[in-house]
């Protein structure tokens, strides 16, 4: 987006509550011994984040069955699921 205010209201409002949930559970997993106590949360989130939006913006996207995989994959790979 080029419009300075119009991407400052997004990033407000749609996309750091986003983010602000996804480190709360970053934090809670790193607290329950899943995620490393010294991995950078911040860059957890944009990998997931941007791994996500790479793959639905693909020229034939995954379908929901694929993309649910994809996530579990993802999420696996960070720690979040066994």
């Amino acid at each position: 987006m080029t419009h300075p205010l119009l991407m400052q209201t997004y990033w407000t409002h749609y996309i750091q509550p986003r983010r602000e949930l996804s480190f709360a559970l970053l934090r809670r997993a790193q607290a329950d011994g899943f995620v490393a106590p010294d991995a950078d949360l911040e860059v957890l989130v944009d990998m997931l984040a941007g791994g996500i939006t790479y793959r639905v913006l693909q020229p034939n996207p995954p379908t929901i069955r694929q993309m649910k995989r994809y996530i579990e994959s993802a999420y696996r790979q960070v720690g979040l699921l066994p």
